[in-house]
């Protein structure tokens, strides 16, 4: 398989997915590989140091490495409501982890008294005593090297996701990608931006936003103002601009009408009004009339404030082609403006013998 087909291979056909997932990746507008890869992550959680159990912080996302020293099941509250606690320890101070939803038998045989386990959550301080709600838990004794823990104990990236798709299960499908990506992120820039630039490759960019390194910036990370974040960034605007830029060459290819610089009936208009242009009006006619003499089509924005003139502007500009032989259009978004541009329109060129004729929808067809 090239590169091509990899990236544009249906999202159902990744590891994991099938057609059961696949319609909620469809809800993140996520159909293809190249979709699961730039699914990037929007925040990042710092898991990196272990924190021990007599330094926590309150409303703090901590990481915890304990054992089991007590596990079961409590009533709480007059309506006896059960829910499942247990006791952690490192050696230096305790932990209470709680679960409003469980399974009892489950739990039991997990939470043996002894096992250890990593834990992530938010740790807050009740009764006195720090506790974790419903916290993220890893048995130790799955891990079969230091890389595994290590690789636990660093970024944990969190995606935009829907309703029925868990992170763990978005953190699986993407990441069980990765290791294709090497093959297939081919480079896009040119090596003179790269250089230039100082930007990591587009794999290593891809690949460590999903992945970042221990050493990363968690700041950095979070606002998005990585490296990896910035040649991403860069690339797809590089990409914007030159897209832009064949349009618009495609745009200056193409014959327009380039019409005679004639000023009798925008003599005639000005000397009719009650009042004098400012100089900015004239400026801008000037620069709309000098552009309608080219033999390019015209592509321009004027951009004034309510009430600044536009409208004067536009009258110029429709009589310098009408002067041309031609007819000029003026288009407005709702039928009571267009009515009103009509009249100001008949009331000034009436006296210029130029005709003025409305059009809307409901205007009858013949």
């Amino acid at each position: 398989m090239n590169s091509d087909q990899w990236w544009n291979t249906p999202v159902q056909f990744a590891k994991g997915v099938g057609p059961r997932l696949s319609p909620l990746l469809a809800k993140l507008e996520i159909f293809t590989f190249e979709d699961l890869i730039y699914h990037l992550p929007f925040r990042y959680l710092d898991r990196r140091e272990i924190d021990s159990l007599n330094h926590l912080t309150v409303s703090k996302t901590s990481v915890a490495l304990a054992e089991v020293a007590a596990a079961g099941e409590v009533t709480i509250g007059r309506r006896g409501k059960r829910i499942f606690e247990v006791i952690f320890t490192d050696g230096k101070g305790h932990l209470l982890a709680k679960w409003f939803r469980y399974n009892r038998a489950y739990h039991l045989k997990r939470f043996q008294k002894g096992k250890k386990f990593l834990l992530f959550g938010e740790t807050t301080l009740y009764r006195g005593n720090w506790q974790m709600v419903h916290p993220e838990v890893h048995l130790m004794s799955e891990f079969a090297d230091e890389n595994n823990v290590d690789e636990i104990l660093g970024y944990l990236p969190i995606y935009r996701s829907t309703e029925g798709l868990q992170q763990r299960t978005l953190h699986r499908i993407i990441h069980g990608l990765l290791p294709e990506l090497q093959d297939h992120a081919e480079e896009t820039l040119p090596q003179e931006i790269i250089s230039h630039y100082h930007y990591p490759s587009r794999h290593e960019s891809l690949f460590s936003l999903h992945q970042p390194p221990r050493n990363a910036i968690h700041s950095e990370l979070e606002r998005h103002g990585s490296v990896w974040h910035h040649r991403l960034a860069y690339e797809e605007f590089f990409y914007l601009q030159l897209g832009l830029g064949l349009k618009r060459r495609q745009f200056i290819e193409k014959q327009g009408f380039a019409h005679l610089p004639k000023i009798k009936l925008r003599n005639r208009f000005l000397k009719n009004l009650p009042f004098e242009l400012t100089q900015s009006q004239m400026k801008s006619i000037d620069t709309i009339s000098q552009k309608m003499t080219l033999p390019q089509p015209m592509n321009v924005l004027l951009q004034g404030d309510v009430g600044s003139g536009k409208t004067m502007v536009g009258m110029v500009a429709a009589l310098l082609a009408i002067e041309n032989n031609h007819q000029a259009a003026i288009m407005a978004p709702t039928e009571i403006l267009a009515e009103q541009h009509a009249k100001v329109f008949q009331r000034h060129f009436s006296p210029l013998e130029v005709p003025v004729r409305l059009l809307t929808a409901s205007t009858p067809s013949k």
